[in-house]
C-alpha cells in the first residue's frame, strides 16, 4: 500500500528533522522532499516564478515523482508549512488520483519557540518573526470531518518513529510491506551460519524505543527527555532480555519516577 503524509507546523517547528530522521531510518520504504528544498533549486535555475507558481509547480512536480517511481509500497512525506487548507487541498487530490493512503502530521510548538529556534537558523533558512506569527495567527488546522490527522508535540516528534506515525493515523503497520519484506517473500533466505542474527542489546533498544513511543502516544503529561534518560539508564542494566514487555514497562517507569 502506498502512503502520502503531509508534515506541516510554524516555521522551525521541527519538520524537517522529523522528515529526515523518519527517511534515515526507512531509506528504503520512504521518498521524501519538501517545498523550501524545491523552492532553492527553483532559485538556482534562476526561474522568477511567483510562490504561487512555484507551489504550482511543486505540486506538479511531486505527482510526477510518484507516477515515475511506481508506489506500491512507498511512503512519500512531504513537509511545508501547509497552514492554509488550500494548500494541503491539491495534495489530498493527488493521493485519490494516485490511489495513495493519505494523512497530515501537524507539528505543533508555540510561535515564541519557533521564533527561538528560527534564530539559530543559518541566514538563508532563516523567516522574519513576523512571518511566524502571521502564519500561527492564520493557521488553519486539519478537521477531523475531511482530513486524517494526528497533531505532534514538541518532545513527542523527537522520539516517535514511523511506526507510531502510522498507527496514530490509523494505518495499520501489516497493512504494507517494505521493499526487504517483499523482497525475501519471493526470495526465502537459506539457513547459513554467516547470517546476522541481532544481539541481545539490539533486541533490547529496540524494544525500549517502542515502549517509549508507546508510552508518549497513551499519556502527553510524560515528559519525553526523562522517558529517553530513564530508557537510556534501563538498557544499561543487565539480565533485562528475559523479562516482559510489562516488567520492562514497570521498570522503565520506576527509573522515570526516581529521575
Amino acid at each position: 500500500m502506498a502512503i502520502l503524509l503531509l508534515l506541516m507546523g510554524l516555521p522551525a517547528s521541527g519538520k524537517s528533522s522529523l522528515r529526515l530522521r523518519l527517511q534515515t531510518a526507512h531509506s528504503e520504504l520512504i521518498e521524501s522532499t519538501s517545498f523550501d528544498e524545491f523552492r532553492m533549486t527553483m532559485m538556482q535555475t534562476c526561474s522568477t516564478a511567483n510562490a504561487r507558481e512555484n507551489r504550482k509547480e511543486f505540486q506538479r512536480d511531486v505527482e510526477s515523482r510518484i507516477i515515475s517511481k511506481s508506489p506500491a509500497d512507498k511512503i512519500w512525506i512531504i513537509e511545508d508549512i501547509f497552514y492554509l487548507k488550500s494548500m494541503r487541498r491539491p495534495f489530498s487530490r493527488i493521493s485519490r488520483r494516485r490511489h495513495l493512503k493519505y494523512g497530515v502530521v501537524n507539528l505543533k510548538v508555540s510561535p515564541f519557540e519557533a521564533i527561538r529556534r528560527n534564530s539559530g537558523r543559518n541566514s538563508d533558512e532563516k523567516q522574519r518573526e513576523e512571518t511566524i506569527w502571521r502564519v500561527f495567527e492564520e493557521m488553519e488546522p486539519p478537521e477531523d470531518s475531511t482530513e486524517i490527522s494526528i497533531d505532534l508535540e514538541q518532545e513527542e516528534a523527537g522520539l516517535i518513529g514511523l511506526e507510531g506515525v502510522l498507527e496514530r493515523l490509523g494505518i495499520r503497520m501489516d497493512e504494507r510491506k517494505d521493499s526487504k519484506e517483499l523482497e525475501m517473500e519471493k526470495n526465502p533466505p537459506t539457513p547459513s551460519t554467516s547470517s546476522t542474527v541481532p544481539s541481545p542489546l539490539e533486541i533490547l533498544d529496540v524494544k525500549t524505543r517502542r515502549l517509549v513511543s508507546q508510552l508518549i502516544q497513551n499519556d502527553r503529561f510524560l515528559d519525553g527527555r526523562k522517558l529517553s534518560v530513564a530508557r537510556k539508564m534501563l538498557i544499561s542494566s543487565s539480565d533485562l532480555n528475559e523479562l516482559s514487555c510489562v516488567e520492562l514497562k514497570e521498570k522503565l517507569l520506576d527509573l522515570y519516577d526516581k529521575l
